[in-house]
């Protein structure tokens, strides 16, 4: 998705919020590597709700833009470059395994019994 967004937004830093985010530094950084991006962590508890109020309020002309709206946010994580080249090259391999497997429908069927656990799973001739 973050790859697809790219052409259409200059993403600069990320802000996520959630449970599992303000529960993990660790899972925060996971993220920051992967996306190649600074994250910070939103304070704020509920944050969909507070964007919907926002685009309320935006389209019924009480703020000029939700992007002028600050939010508070709390720990910012940098992402760690070797580690997102690790990532982009996972995800190639990652893509070029599914093309594979698109193109090979006899494979992806062997694989999906294979994990049902039919151990006896066999590619068709």
């Amino acid at each position: 998705i973050a790859d697809a967004l790219q052409p259409f937004a200059r993403v600069t830093e990320i802000r996520a919020s959630g449970g599992a985010l303000r529960a993990s530094a660790t899972w925060r950084q996971i993220i920051a590597d992967v996306l190649g991006h600074p994250l910070a962590l939103s304070l704020v508890r509920e944050a969909s709700s507070r964007g919907a109020v926002l685009l309320a309020l935006e389209a019924m002309g009480e703020i000029q833009n939700i992007a002028d709206v600050p939010t508070p946010t709390g720990d910012t994580n940098q992402p760690d470059a070797s580690r997102h080249t690790r990532y982009r090259k996972g995800l190639a391999r990652q893509r070029k395994i599914y093309e594979l497997l698109i193109e090979n429908q006899d494979i992806a069927a062997m694989l999906s019994d294979a994990a049902q656990g039919d151990s006896q799973a066999t590619i068709k001739s």
